[in-house]
């Protein structure tokens, strides 16, 4: 069986599926977090030891005040509440992978530092957390370090294995492009608080069967 070690989350159709279902932004966004949380614990609960999760672009950042408040608080309760659970369970190091950019609040930057802060030392599990997120930032803060080895200083580290994306868009959306060269990749066609922990376990299983070429 082929052993999957590094899984990618796009989860994508939040907004969709909340004026579909007529559910408040920010009690939609909760669902989200909470939803997101018990993924990374199926995940890593099947022995996958790496998960990326693509939080936050960085043209995320453009969308109107009033929708981007509500989304920074809900995550900002994620970080403080639900990832420390992640964290204790697991023993994961958390790495944000982005910028501190100034449009994120200062609650949520405290709670997003407080947690890789605390995590450092972990090294069963490694949770990125793409905040504020930008391909074309993660290479200018690698080639600043290391022109000649840049790739030993990207943000996320270890190339992906898979890419789980919901919602009905097949596209990266700028996720992590250099480490997904060669991932496997899945679309399910739900929005993501439709999803089950079924469809992630499918999604996996999916993963096994695949003969992976590498450009061979």
């Amino acid at each position: 069986m082929r052993k999957l070690r590094h899984l990618g989350l796009i989860p994508d159709g939040n907004r969709r599926w909340t004026i579909e279902n007529n559910i408040p932004l920010s009690e939609a966004y909760w669902i989200t977090m909470k939803k997101i949380s018990e993924i990374i614990d199926l995940v890593f609960a099947q022995d996958i030891r790496i998960m990326s999760v693509y939080l936050l672009s960085k043209d995320n950042l453009d969308r109107p005040k009033n929708q981007l408040d509500i989304i920074l608080d809900a995550e900002t309760k994620f970080l403080k509440i639900l990832v420390p659970e992640i964290v204790e369970k697991y023993k994961c190091k958390v790495i944000h992978a982005g910028l501190m950019d100034d449009r994120l609040s200062g609650h949520y930057k405290d709670a997003l530092l407080e947690v890789c802060e605390k995590s450092e030392g972990n090294k069963e599990h490694i949770l990125n957390l793409l905040v504020a997120y930008s391909p074309i930032d993660e290479l200018k803060h690698a080639m600043k370090k290391d022109p000649e080895n840049f790739m030993e200083h990207l943000w996320v580290k270890d190339p992906l294995d898979m890419l789980i994306r919901t919602g009905f868009e097949k596209r990266l959306s700028n996720f992590l492009p250099l480490q997904c060269g060669y991932a496997e990749a899945d679309v399910i066609k739900k929005y993501f608080p439709d999803i089950t922990k079924e469809d992630i376990i499918k999604s996996i299983g999916k993963y096994t069967g695949r003969k992976r070429r590498f450009g061979g």
